[in-house]
């Protein structure tokens, strides 16, 4: 029941107030939540961007599965471990 709670929190309705993040070709619009390239949008899941975005906030580091999820569901989480590599 928790684990199902969990996944229906709702998020923010404030956008996060953060400069657009810049690499290679690529920049990513937090208040937007959009992802460019050179000049074209290409549109992110929500889950993509929450992945995406956690990559941004930990350049250079090694993130394990179970970190990634911690990161994106929770400490808590109780799903496999496997399911993050498809979005990966």
């Amino acid at each position: 029941m928790q684990a199902v709670l969990r996944r229906c929190t709702i998020p923010s309705a404030a956008p996060e107030q953060r400069e657009p993040y810049s690499f290679g070709r690529f920049r990513l619009h937090f208040q937007s939540r959009m992802l460019q390239q050179d000049d074209c949008p290409i549109t992110l899941s929500g889950s993509e961007f929450a992945l995406l975005k956690i990559f941004v906030n930990n350049p250079m580091r090694t993130l394990t599965r179970e970190r990634l999820l911690e990161l994106l569901h929770g400490p808590e989480y109780d799903g496999t471990d496997r399911g993050i590599d498809v979005q990966v």
